[in-house]
């Protein structure tokens, strides 16, 4: 929580006064809710990214979740550690398969 004091007082408050940090720290300290996604949804505009995370059951529309907005350069920086982590694991435990193609191969011999 910043100054609680209002903008026309703001000459009067003391310019040592430290904002009520018992509310911050009750925020960083609340649980985070945790979710399961098995999908992903991105939008991009002029200034952010929002990161949405559903789950989706067979062939149903994902039911959306959850939600994340951030910066471009925050986008950047998320995209470049999740990289950092894909790399580390495959080299600890073998390459991924690609799913992608695998649930392309599952369509098309649905199409049969």
């Amino acid at each position: 929580m910043l100054l609680a004091t209002p903008p026309t007082q703001m000459e009067d408050a003391a310019v040592d006064q430290e904002p009520d940090r018992t509310t911050v720290d009750a925020r960083l300290t609340a649980p985070i809710p945790v979710f399961y996604a098995n999908a992903t949804r991105n939008l991009g505009g002029a200034f952010d990214v929002r990161i949405e995370f559903g789950y989706q059951r067979g062939d149903d529309a994902p039911d959306w979740v959850s939600s994340v907005i951030m910066s471009w350069e925050h986008t950047q920086a998320l995209a470049a550690s999740l990289d950092r982590m894909l790399t580390d694991f495959q080299e600890k435990a073998g390459p991924l398969p690609d799913v992608i193609r695998a649930g392309r191969a599952v369509l098309e011999d649905s199409d049969d």
